[in-house]
């Protein structure tokens, strides 16, 4: 059984980036794999009324689609990433977008919601290697605060995602329908394929790698859940990106329904939020060499309950419209700044040779998580924010119960 002190006694030696020049093309490919997950959340989001209308169902059918992509996101991690400790990064990536092309092709198509739904599902499915992966081969190269600090960087790159996806979908609806958006991501789809067959590198060495077969996949599964640290990690995350992905199921719905946003301007607002994430990576990356890294932590989950009761507040007891929506939602993405790579880093740090299974489970968290609640926030109508603000401050609760309960155990000075 390999447990966390051994993995670290036995750290894989792996040769870092060499040049800035290298540094910045790593982050740019693994950034551009790990963007797939955000496009296919949110490029579509400005369609989702346009979706109820068009497939004439209801708004919480709709946000089904969501939560099946979310679920396939999170069930591709507990494959794609196990498989990566055992024959490399590079080939489930590969399947795994080529994959993601076929799914996006089949939601152009989609007669109904129920096939949309299912369509979706396999979307995440194959997508999520683009997600896991990268994280996995980070942890091959770095460690600690080196670690936490690509992940920042990582941020600038994916964090576009959420900035230009809405508002490239909300560009296509002007041109054509919602289908339009799925076509798009097959283009998408076929120039990340060639820039992982290209540009992505092989960072698990053979003799590192971990046994084939269901038994050492399950033992890795088995050692990471044993380690009461990691799972309040794992929690913490699943927490914070839940609160991510509340707002993101809702936050269309309630805007262009209940303060008569239109697509575009919708588009712009979710663009600035996502502004103050990428921002909030960024200055964790330059105080992170100065700041241990739970001190940030800490910051980042007052910082994302702060936010949650925010819109509680502003939105349902002083109704302060959409302006009162906006600045709570801004506060909760600027607080994910700080959460996910600083979480990221302190989880996998002690298991360089699960890193695969390490990142599939902190994944695997996140979009249960996020397909749990995404339905959630649309039960009391597409018009009311109360659902969204009492699952967003339920949900902050528990990442700051998992904050202090499970993973003070081993601050380990960072």
């Amino acid at each position: 059984m390999v447990t966390r002190d051994e993995t670290t006694a036995a750290a894989v030696e792996t040769v870092h980036p060499g040049s800035t020049g290298q540094r910045v093309l790593l982050v740019l490919v693994l950034g551009s794999l790990s963007v797939i997950g955000p496009l296919s959340i949110d490029m579509y989001l400005p369609g989702l009324p346009a979706i109820q209308r068009d497939l004439d169902t209801s708004a919480s059918l709709v946000q089904l689609t969501l939560s099946a992509c979310l679920l396939g996101l999170a069930l591709g991690q507990l494959v794609a990433g196990p498989i990566s400790d055992v024959v490399g990064r590079r080939p489930p990536v590969l399947v795994g977008i080529g994959g993601f092309v076929v799914a996006s092709a089949l939601c152009v198509v989609a007669p109904d919601v129920e096939t949309l739904v299912a369509c979706r599902f396999l979307q995440g499915l194959f997508g999520s290697a683009g997600m896991v992966i990268p994280r996995a081969v980070v942890r091959d190269l770095f460690s600690g605060v080196q670690a936490a600090q690509f992940f920042s960087l990582l941020m600038l790159v994916i964090g576009a995602g959420p900035i230009l996806a809405p508002t490239l979908g909300g560009g296509i609806l002007l041109v054509t329908d919602w289908r339009g958006i799925f076509g798009a991501l097959v283009a998408i789809g076929l120039v990340l394929l060639m820039v992982a067959w290209r540009f992505l590198p092989e960072t698990s060495r053979p003799e590192h790698r971990n046994r084939a077969g269901v038994g050492p996949i399950l033992g890795a599964f088995r050692t990471l859940l044993r380690d009461r640290v990691f799972v309040g990690y794992a929690l913490m995350i699943g927490m914070s990106m839940g609160t991510m992905f509340a707002y993101i199921a809702g936050s269309s719905f309630i805007l262009q329904n209940r303060y008569g946003v239109s697509e575009q301007r919708y588009a712009v607002l979710f663009g600035l939020i996502a502004v103050g994430y990428i921002g909030m990576s960024q200055v964790n990356a330059r105080l992170i060499s100065r700041v241990p890294m739970r001190r940030m932590l800490a910051v980042g989950v007052g910082a994302n309950l702060a936010g949650a009761l925010t819109i509680l507040l502003m939105v349902n007891a002083l109704d302060l419209g959409a302006t009162g929506f906006v600045a709570g939602l801004l506060l909760v993405a600027v607080s994910n700044g700080l959460i996910n790579p600083n979480v990221t880093a302190l989880a996998m740090n002690g298991y360089p040779r699960l890193a695969g299974s390490a990142s599939a489970l902190l994944g695997v968290t996140s979009f249960a998580v996020g397909a749990l609640v995404a339905p959630l926030v649309g039960v009391a109508g597409e018009d009311t924010a109360v659902p969204l603000s009492l699952v967003m401050a339920g949900l902050s609760l528990c990442g700051l119960a998992a904050f202090l309960g499970l993973t003070a155990r081993r601050s380990g000075g960072q």
